[in-house]
């Protein structure tokens, strides 16, 4: 046996300026539930494929893994967009709308503060 299988439950409470309806539900989904829901893929991911001192970490080494992660890609996909314009290449249809605008809020500066 290789191990302990591991399951993954999560428990999201939605929250939104208006309710959405889906079906006969409304529900609600805002920043905390989504906090919270990468919280918990990063917690998972790192006790299950991280390294031994990454599975035996405390909470706050593994969210301050997390911030480091996401603002590595962040970093990398602004760079690589950039370096596309630069070269005249185009990117309109290869990145949504939203992740614009979500590069464009997530400057260094934030980042840095």
């Amino acid at each position: 046996a290789k191990g302990t299988a591991m399951y993954l439950s999560v428990k999201v409470g939605l929250v939104a300026s208006e309710p959405l309806v889906l079906g006969r539900l409304r529900s609600r989904f805002g920043f905390g539930a989504f906090a919270e829901s990468l919280s918990r893929i990063a917690f998972s991911y790192l006790g299950a494929y991280g390294n031994t001192q990454q599975q035996h970490s405390c909470g706050l080494a593994r969210v301050v893994w997390l911030i480091t992660y996401l603002r590595s890609v962040s970093e990398h996909l602004r760079n690589g967009l950039e370096r596309r314009r630069k070269q005249g290449l185009p990117d309109g249809d290869a990145v949504h709308t939203s992740l614009r605008r979500a590069l464009a809020f997530a400057d260094s500066e934030l980042w840095s503060s």
